[in-house]
C-alpha cells in the first residue's frame, strides 16, 4: 500500500531543453499534486531550473550503477524513460513495480528496441504504434499525443526582438545538430530576401550539450554570412513562448528520422502562427497540407522557398492558417486533457494486480540482464558494438516496414 504520493521517475539523457524533456516538464506541470517527480538525467549534469521547481533532480553521470541506486534509494513507484533500453533494465532490475516507456516517433529504428518487462510503451505519435504492436501485446500501447497549454501562448509579451511588425519573421525553435537541416533555411532566406528584404530568419536554440556534440551553431553562423542581417541566433532561451508569439511564421525543415510530431511546431501552432515543414516521419498528423500549413519534400531548397514565398506576400492566408492550426491544437493536442490521460494511465498500472513472489522473480531475472548490458556497454570491443548495432538497425527496418503494411 502506497502512503503518500506516488513517485515518478522520469529517465533521460537531459533535461536542458530538447522536445522530450520538455513534455516531462508539462506533464508534471499538471500531476504534481498526484505525484512525486523525479527527473534522472543519465548523461548531462545540469538541468533547466523548471526542473528544479518541478520536483527532486538527480544525475546518473553516465554510470548505470549510479542510475540503479537512485531508483532504490527514492524509493521509486514508476519510471518513465525514452529510447535507451538499459533504463527500463537498471529500474526492473531494482525492483520498481511500473516501468514504462515513451517514444517520440520511430526515430530511425530507436523506438524498436525491446520491450521485454515493460508494463507499457506510450506512442507519441499513431503512425508508431504499427511497428511497436509487433514487438509488445497492443494493450500495453497506449497513444498519447503531447500537449501544449493554450493558455501559455494565446496571450503574454511578445518579443520580436526589436524588428517592426512589417518585418516577416520565420522562426525555428531547436537544438542545433545535423539532423535538424537548418542550413537549408539559411539558404532559402537567402533567396527570399533578394525579393523580400523584410524577410528575417530567428534561430531560438543551441548545440546540444551530449557528450561527443558537433558544433552545429558555428558551422549556421558560417552559413549566414553575408546576411547577417537577416538572421537573428538568440542562443538557448529556456522559455521562448514570447519570441514564438513573435514569429509570423514558424518552420521545422528535420530531415527524415529525425521527429516524432515536433513541439515546436506545436508550440507555433498554439500561438496562432501558419508553420511550414519537411513532410517527414508523423508531422502530417500534426500539420495538414494547405489548411494549417504547408509540407514540402525532405532537403527540397525549391519547394521551400516557394511555401515560404506563398505565406510571406500573403497576410490573409496566415491569419487563415494560423487560426485553422489553433483550432486542431485545441482539439487534439490540448496539455490539460493529455496530461489526464497520463494521470489515467499511471493510476491504473499502479494498482493492476501483481503477488510479491512475480516481482522478485522478475527483479532478479532483470538484475542479471541489467548487470550484462553494463559489462557488454564498458567492456565489449568496438567492432562488435558496432556490428551488433547494424543489425539491431536492419532489424528494426523490417519491423518498420511490417508494422506500416
Amino acid at each position: 500500500m502506497i502512503k503518500s504520493k506516488p513517485r515518478v521517475a522520469y529517465v533521460m539523457k537531459t533535461f536542458q531543453g530538447g522536445g522530450m524533456a520538455n513534455i516531462a516538464a508539462r506533464i508534471a506541470s499538471h500531476l504534481q499534486d498526484k505525484y512525486d517527480f523525479f527527473f534522472i538525467a543519465t548523461e548531462v549534469s545540469q538541468a533547466n531550473a523548471q526542473f528544479y521547481k518541478l520536483g527532486t533532480v538527480l544525475f546518473a553521470e553516465g554510470n548505470y550503477w549510479r542510475l540503479f541506486n537512485l531508483l532504490k534509494k527514492y524509493n521509486v513507484n514508476i519510471v518513465q524513460y525514452s529510447n535507451e533500453r538499459i533504463y527500463a533494465d537498471a529500474a526492473l532490475a531494482a525492483g520498481i513495480p511500473v516501468v514504462i516507456e515513451r517514444t517520440d516517433g520511430l526515430k530511425n529504428g530507436q523506438a524498436l528496441r525491446c520491450k521485454k518487462g515493460l508494463n507499457a510503451v506510450i506512442a507519441s505519435t499513431s503512425g508508431t504504434v504499427g511497428p511497436i504492436s509487433q514487438m509488445i501485446e497492443k494493450d500495453k500501447i497506449h497513444l498519447i499525443y503531447n500537449g501544449v497549454d493554450l493558455e501559455d501562448y494565446r496571450s503574454g509579451p511578445i518579443d520580436r526582438l526589436g524588428f517592426p511588425d512589417d518585418d516577416i519573421l520565420i522562426g525555428r525553435v531547436s537544438v542545433f545538430h545535423p539532423g535538424k537541416n537548418i542550413g537549408i533555411l539559411i539558404d532559402a532566406v537567402r533567396d527570399l530576401v533578394k525579393r523580400y528584404p523584410k524577410a528575417r530568419l530567428v534561430l531560438v536554440g543551441g548545440n546540444s550539450t551530449l557528450p561527443g556534440s558537433v558544433d552545429e551553431d558555428r558551422a549556421l553562423r558560417e552559413r549566414a554570412k553575408g546576411i547577417e542581417d537577416h538572421v537573428v541566433f538568440t542562443g538557448p532561451l529556456e522559455d521562448p513562448k514570447r519570441v514564438i508569439r513573435g514569429f509570423d511564421i514558424g518552420t521545422c525543415v528535420s530531415m527524415h528520422g529525425h521527429e516524432g510530431i515536433p513541439n515546436s511546431l506545436m508550440e507555433c501552432m498554439a500561438a496562432g502562427k501558419p508553420v511550414v515543414s519537411t513532410n517527414v516521419d508523423d508531422v502530417a498528423e500534426l500539420v495538414s497540407h494547405g489548411d494549417s500549413g504547408f509540407l514540402f519534400p525532405d532537403g527540397d531548397l525549391e519547394s521551400l522557398v516557394n511555401v515560404l514565398e506563398r505565406l510571406i506576400v500573403n497576410p490573409g492566408l496566415r491569419l487563415q492558417m494560423g487560426a485553422r492550426g489553433l483550432e486542431h491544437i485545441k482539439n487534439h493536442f490540448n496539455l490539460p486533457v493529455q496530461a489526464q490521460v497520463y494521470g489515467a494511465l499511471y493510476d491504473s498500472l499502479l494498482h493492476e494486480p501483481s503477488s510479491l513472489f512475480e516481482l522478485r522473480i522478475k527483479k532478479t531475472k532483470y538484475l542479471i540482464r541489467f548487470v550484462s548490458g553494463v559489462v557488454w556497454r564498458n567492456w565489449a570491443p568496438g567492432w562488435l558494438k558496432k556490428a551488433f548495432l547494424k543489425a539491431i538497425k536492419a532489424s528494426s527496418l523490417l519491423l518498420i516496414q511490417v508494422g506500416g503494411s
